[in-house]
């Protein structure tokens, strides 16, 4: 039996609730949405999770669907689905919460006396995922930025730890792979496997929009990682080539009006031209150039642009 707060699944259950951490204002409970499956046979504890950023919204969208579809007389395990994370982020359509401004996912593993957003990250550390046995963080490209299916697992000095985030990266079937990361510390692929967890982060989709072929590319992985690890019958999709990068984010110098002149995936050259930013009047203000030899893993696609935001992410080609 699995229990969260004060609801339990038992083998064989299938139940969606909320599990509460706190009030509103107005007196309404706030706190995370699960979606559990607890499988008939035994099994690995999956975590599967999204909208830690409140205006990603394809992988709540493949969470449910298979929530939906799932026969817990069938399954092998448990499957523990959280659709939204940040609530409060959701609700403002926002990156991070307007109620405190911050990011949930450079903040963990929160903190129990903090601002709202840090007291929702240490109950979700604590009550959600300390409870199961490996995850998948979902990410997409949020409002402003579209992104190629990529995995992101982070290199570690533990390296049987590091063996079980490749694993489980590769499990995904997604065939770019996003070597360490951003620079930037707090995320659940960081700090899940701090509290012992392998936890891994999926990115797919974005341009503020919750398209059909996003969630089902998002659906996808989350099937093709539990067919691996055979909680679920059928044979997983395995990529011819697996594809290595690093790198991040470039951010710009001046607002204005960005404009891409590439596409996803595409190939680059260090120095190419791959973006520019003009003022009102059409005059290009900064051109944003390739930092090294790679393709393009994601890139924005919001025309409006402010000093330091980000503009694309060239991954540059690395070893495995």
């Amino acid at each position: 039996m699995l229990k969260f707060g004060n609801v339990s699944v038992k083998p064989g259950e299938k139940k969606k609730f909320l599990l509460p951490v706190t009030k509103t204002p107005g007196g309404h409970d706030l706190g995370f949405p699960m979606m559990v499956v607890h499988g008939s046979h035994d099994g690995p504890i999956l975590l599967v999770e999204g909208a830690i950023h409140g205006d990603e919204y394809e992988s709540g969208e493949a969470i449910r669907a298979i929530w939906r579809d799932l026969d817990p007389a069938k399954l092998h395990g448990v499957f523990v689905g959280v659709p939204v994370v940040n609530v409060p982020a959701f609700e403002a359509g926002r990156r991070g919460s307007i109620i405190d401004g911050i990011n949930m996912n450079r903040i963990l593993p929160g903190r129990k006396d903090g601002f709202l957003t840090e007291q929702l990250a240490y109950h979700y550390m604590r009550e959600v995922v300390a409870k199961c046995d490996m995850g998948v963080d979902l990410h997409g490209g949020g409002t402003v930025l579209a992104i190629s299916p990529v995995v992101i697992y982070r290199e570690r000095e533990d390296k049987a730890m590091e063996q079980k985030l490749r694993d489980l990266a590769y499990a995904t079937g997604i065939d770019l792979i996003w070597k360490g990361g951003g620079a930037w510390g707090g995320c659940m692929n960081i700090e899940g496997p701090n509290a012992g967890v392998p936890v891994i982060t999926a990115e797919v989709g974005g341009e503020g929009r919750c398209l059909e072929e996003f969630v089902q590319a998002q659906r996808k992985l989350i099937e093709n990682l539990m067919m691996t690890y055979k909680m679920i019958p059928g044979t997983p999709e395995t990529p011819r080539k697996r594809i290595n990068v690093t790198g991040s984010f470039q951010s710009c110098s001046t607002g204005g009006l960005y404009r891409t002149k590439k596409q996803l995936r595409d190939r680059v050259k260090k120095g190419e031209v791959v973006g520019t930013i003009c003022d009102l009047f059409g005059d290009i203000l900064e051109e944003i150039k390739a930092p090294a030899d790679g393709l393009i893993v994601s890139q924005r696609t919001f025309g409006t642009i402010h000093c330091g935001d980000w503009t694309i992410f060239v991954g540059a080609f690395a070893d495995e």
